[in-house]
């Protein structure tokens, strides 16, 4: 049975784009809208270790909505809104397929089977194999885009000089 998520989520409007990725585009639905909505919420949770806790995720539990909020320390080209930049939307699209993506691979991957006999043959092997390979390129392109922490540079933190200070301070005269 899914998951149900019938709160609201700064996420929703990238509901189209999963379903698109996936190939989920025709109804009815392989997939249910709450678990879309739960993947790509699982998906930026998932991120944040990568992106230095860029965007955090909230519940509200009076308005019953999940809500993305910026982190007031790091560096964004452009003011809200939207709260996520257009740059930051591919990423989370791909975590939240490889989220879906993993559990489909490993049920389908015990499901796999090929046998033969004198007169009949049948495979499923290869769909197993496709499903794992499209897993896979997920998996590179998101690499690609947000590399992990431990594979990229520290970022940097623009600070004052000491003596630098307006106004002048003792050590400038």
């Amino acid at each position: 049975m899914p998951v149900q998520l019938t709160s609201t989520t700064d996420l929703d409007f990238l509901v189209p784009a999963l379903r698109m990725h996936l190939g989920d585009i025709t109804e009815p639905y392989a997939y249910d809208e709450g678990l879309l909505k739960f993947s790509l919420l699982e998906g930026i949770k998932m991120l944040m270790a990568r992106w230095n806790y860029r965007y955090s995720v909230v519940y509200d539990q009076d308005l019953n909505h999940w809500s993305v909020t910026r982190n007031n320390d790091d560096v964004f080209q452009f003011s809200e809104p939207p709260v996520i930049q257009y740059c930051d939307e591919r990423p989370i699209v791909l975590a939240a397929a490889i989220l879906l993506k993993t559990g489909t691979v490993y049920t389908s991957g015990a499901d796999a089977v090929s046998w033969k006999d004198d007169e009949i043959s049948f495979s499923n092997v290869a769909g197993a194999e496709l499903k794992s390979k499209s897993l896979l390129s997920d998996l590179d392109e998101l690499n690609k885009l947000v590399p992990e922490r431990r594979q990229r540079l520290a970022r940097p933190t623009k600070q004052s000089l000491l003596g630098f200070r307006n106004p002048p301070n003792e050590f400038e005269g």
